[in-house]
């Protein structure tokens, strides 16, 4: 009897690893956020709307965003531009990193991708960026 073994891609297991990190998300300010791609579409519309809201607005109020452990956090526009580049930052360095990964792959080097010394911490608060 003849098995066929189904080899997995590790091209394609390094895109599903890095979109599990996305996943997890990124923290701010002591808070995990998810980064998956909606959430990032989420995140970029709200940067949008805090960039036009106007001083009466921001002097007065806030909006909310729902945390990763599904608290309420409150942040001022302003903090929502800065929430919007710390997601946007995270992204970023996972993409480059899983870009990394794919070179050295390619390169015939043997890795494990799930170690996580290979990638962009996922503890590390983003606010201080």
């Amino acid at each position: 009897m003849r098995v066929n073994v189904v080899r997995k891609d590790p091209i394609e297991e390094i895109a599903k690893e890095r979109d599990r990190r996305l996943a997890y998300g990124f923290v701010f300010d002591g808070k995990r956020f998810q980064a998956d791609d909606r959430s990032r579409a989420n995140i970029g519309f709200a940067v949008g709307m805090a960039a036009r809201m106007n001083d009466t607005v921001a002097g007065s109020g806030s909006m909310v965003w729902i945390a990763a452990d599904n608290a309420k956090v409150a942040m001022l526009p302003q903090t929502i531009i800065a929430f919007g580049d710390a997601a946007m930052t995270f992204a970023s360095e996972m993409y480059l990193a899983a870009r990394t990964l794919k070179d050295l792959i390619k390169s015939g080097e043997a890795l494990d991708i799930e170690d996580d010394a290979l990638w962009p911490d996922l503890n590390r608060d983003r606010k201080e960026i």
